[in-house]
């Protein structure tokens, strides 16, 4: 077998993966002499391979083969591959420094795969700095493949001197550019890092990091530590314990031009801490995207602070958070991973640290699955800073503009779903589906914390374009634990709106619901629109502080259109019937349009006293016959509609064109027969002139498809 034949069969070996070893490529290891290498060594290192059996290594699984190991990579000259056989070497600090010194760069350590070669830490060698040396050192063109490093931490148990001595596999804070991971397993670890990397262009690939559970001592921890730019961090997993010390989070980063993907968290305390903290400047084009997170306390932290020169503009700008899946255990979780104290913090799924003090822009959180332990006893600890979602700006002073929360689904946050408590403008928070919102078992939660949707300001300036449209809020508990959809608490002026929002308390008990949308001043008057599908909306759950004019609630039960008066405070009803009604809750000025006027000869009735049912006055028709007011009513049919399937708890429109319309007119719509289940609910406003638009509701647990039929419709002009 001549040297290109080996070469090609390396290439083949490594690129398919296939576990075999050294030793049935080549003549008997054991037969070579390091000092003077055989034709065939000789070829090999011509070639810038360097066996490191070929340099005196036994890889028996307990000779200490450091020396034998460093000798090769000594003769690689940093400008050479280091091969690891199909064995277990043993390797141990020299000093507490490092183990092995990779020098400046430009070399490959390469196994033949992971728990196939593998590098293992000697039990009770002691303390150390890294693996791979120089420690903090300038990395360039360095790759670590496709072999395992067992760190043994069972066996050579971490000490206080952690912080001293961190124990990582390898940490390159000075810099250097190219440093690749790939197909690297690290086991047992017990370090303050596993990886460091300051190396630009880092990348960390189908990789696997094990934290040791047992022999640990408690300190901060995060398995990967990134701080240099165009790094990319993707399809790695990640494996802590619940309560371990140091399982506290697995990916850290400093620095910007950075993609997070497909990476999988296991038992970490916090799945990823994403910062704006870096010296360098801004931290912005940061995507994060598609990964998974269970058996964590929280998901994705954002910190945005100062650091050395990099005080002002902004901590982090231009981050994207998306299609993320984050599974929070916080029930589990009784001890702090850091202090082993009890753990006290907040359970959240994607929030910016609240003691960040540089301000956050650009920031997209679309498309996440965050799903919460179901809190179930009352001793359940908990701690209002917690969300699914947001920002709560503890300090009082930063800012944050440009902040979309879009798509998500949120399920059984203990505290707000999503909260947005800080100064800022352009803030954007649609189409979010968030289920049992404030739902801690724990009594001693105040009702401000039971919150869908919470919207302050952590100063008295007004928020500008704050956007709140189209989330779906749902309480499923048999007994609900909600208590506000949605809470705007902003400052006086500031720039509102609240349109399209549904909410569904629906559980046999809903005593705790007090407002689907509620406001907390007479000063800030936001334009809301809103669908209540359950309960039925009383006059003691509409909005506490004034609204907007030409505000609007539609409540699917009562099949009542509620319009804000010109106070902003009170409401009147508009509804359909073709009689006046003779029980149920009014209040003056509420209006019912007669559907029949020709019969009992009046347009409708009005309310002119509070009570049950109030008093009801009819309304003349104009001119002198009813049909002559008949031809002041738009009346016909549709089309068919179809709506498609609707999926459980959501509600799907379909329009439809009728010339002469215009908003404002009073409609009404009605099927022309079955749509097929009796749980659906409708109603149907002017959305636009010449459009009538019919809302279809589904409060039901599962998905269902209306008949498409032909609507009715009435329009009074």
């Amino acid at each position: 077998m001549n040297v290109l034949s080996i070469l090609v069969l390396l290439s083949a070996l490594h690129y398919y993966g296939q576990s075999v070893a050294m030793k049935v490529l080549l003549p008997n290891p054991e037969a070579w002499d390091a000092a003077t290498p055989n034709a065939v060594n000789a070829a090999m290192v011509n070639h810038g391979v360097y066996d490191v059996t070929s340099y005196g290594a036994k890889c028996d699984g307990s000779t200490d083969d450091t020396a034998a190991i460093q000798a090769a990579i000594t003769a690689a000259s940093g400008a050479g591959t280091i091969i690891l056989p199909a064995a277990t070497c043993v390797v141990s600090p020299p000093t507490t420094g490092y183990i092995l010194n990779l020098g400046g760069g430009n070399i490959t350590v390469r196994g033949v795969g992971m728990g196939v070669s593998v590098l293992k830490v000697r039990a009770s060698a002691g303390d150390y700095k890294a693996v791979f040396g120089p420690y903090q050192g300038t990395f360039s063109n360095v790759t670590l493949a496709d072999f395992t490093i067992n760190q043994n931490t069972t066996n050579n148990p971490v000490t206080s001197s952690i912080m001293t001595y961190p124990r990582m596999v390898i940490n390159s804070a000075s810099g250097g550019n190219n440093l690749t991971v790939s197909n690297l397993e690290v086991l047992d670890i017990g370090s303050v890092n596993a990886i460091s990397a300051g190396t630009a262009r880092s990348v960390i690939t189908h990789s696997r990091f094990v934290l040791n559970t047992t022999g640990n001592i408690y300190h901060d921890h995060s398995t990967l530590y990134i701080s240099a730019e165009h790094s990319t961090v993707d399809h790695n997993l990640f494996v802590g314990g619940i309560n371990a010390a140091g399982s506290v989070c697995a990916i850290e980063t400093h620095a910007g031009t950075m993609t997070i993907t497909g990476n999988v968290v296991d038992g970490f305390w916090l799945g990823g801490n994403i910062t704006g903290v870096s010296s360098i400047g801004d931290s912005n084009a940061i995507s994060v995207s598609g990964n998974t997170v269970i058996n964590a306390y929280s998901g994705f932290q954002l910190w945005s602070n100062t650091l050395r020169t990099h005080t002002s503009g902004f901590g982090l700008r231009g981050v994207t958070l998306e299609s993320n899946i984050i599974r929070l255990t916080q029930n589990s979780w009784t001890v702090n991973p850091v202090s082993g104290k009890a753990q006290t913090g907040n359970p959240s799924g994607i929030f910016i640290t609240p003691g960040a003090n540089l301000p956050v822009s650009n920031i997209l959180i679309a498309n996440n699955a965050i799903e919460y332990d179901l809190s179930t006893s009352g001793s359940d600890p908990f701690n209002t800073s917690g969300m699914g979602i947001g920002y709560w700006d503890a300090l009082g002073t930063n800012r944050a503009s440009d902040f979309r929360i879009l798509g998500n689904t949120i399920i059984n946050s203990p505290i707000y779903g999503i909260r947005m408590s800080v100064a800022g403008s352009d803030f954007e928070i649609s189409g979010n589906h968030i289920i049992n919102p404030g739902s801690s078992a724990n009594r001693g939660l105040a009702a401000a914390n039971r919150v869908g949707i919470f919207i302050a300001s952590s100063s008295s300036a007004p928020l500008a374009d704050v956007r709140v449209n189209n989330n779906v809020i749902v309480d499923n508990l048999p007994t609900s634990r909600i208590v506000r959809g949605i809470y705007l608490a902003t400052p006086a002026g500031s720039d509102i709106s609240a349109r399209g929002n549904q909410f569904d308390v629906s559980g046999a008990t809903t005593t705790s619901y007090l407002f689907p949308l509620d406001v907390n001043t007479n000063t800030q008057t936001p334009f809301v629109e809103f669908v209540n599908i359950a309960p039925a909306i009383t006059s003691n759950m509409w909005p506490s502080g004034k609204v907007a004019l030409n505000s609007i609630i539609y409540d699917v039960p009562s099949g009542k259109a509620l319009h804000v008066k010109q106070d902003g405070l009170n409401w009147q009803s508009t509804q359909y019937s073709n009689a006046a009604p003779v029980s149920g809750a009014y209040s003056p000025g509420d209006i019912v349009w007669n559907t029949n006027p020709g019969a009992p000869g009046v347009a409708g009735w009005v309310n002119t006293a509070r009570g049950s049912p109030g008093r009801w006055a009819p309304i003349p028709l104009l001119g002198d016959d009813a049909s002559a007011e008949l031809n002041k009513v738009y009346r016909g049919q549709t089309g068919a509609l179809t709506f498609g399937a609707i999926p459980s708890q959501m509600c799907a429109e379909r329009s439809a064109p009728i010339h002469g319309i215009v908003t404002g007119n009073p409609s009404q719509a009605t099927p022309s027969a079955s749509l097929g289940n009796v749980n659906l609910s409708w109603s149907s406003w002017i959305s636009d002139n010449g459009t009538l638009t019919v809302r279809v509701c589904n409060p039901s647990a599962a998905s269902i498809t209306p008949v498409p039929v032909a609507w009715n419709y009435r329009v009074d002009r």
